[in-house]
């Protein structure tokens, strides 16, 4: 049998640690923070973070396309 390459060994380690902690410490740790804020607060959290990343990705366009999208959806509000 041929050793395995040192330096493949070092990066599967690597990838394995997540930052020094194991993956058991990354599951407590989320189950703490479930049980702290519940599930109803962390899906609000996450579409508000949703709702900032969308409205960033539009600022982040250009002039014309980004008012050529907020004429679409005024024009689909009104037509409602």
């Amino acid at each position: 049998m041929q050793p395995v390459e040192p330096r493949r060994a070092q990066v599967a380690e690597r990838e394995s640690d997540m930052g020094s902690l194991s993956v058991w410490h990354w599951v407590i740790v989320l189950v703490v923070v479930l049980l702290i804020f519940g599930t109803k607060k962390l899906r609000n959290v996450g579409s508000d973070l949703g709702g900032a990343v969308k409205g960033f990705k539009e600022g982040m366009k250009p002039d014309s396309v980004a008012d050529d999208t907020t004429a679409r959806r005024d024009g689909e509000g009104a037509a409602r």
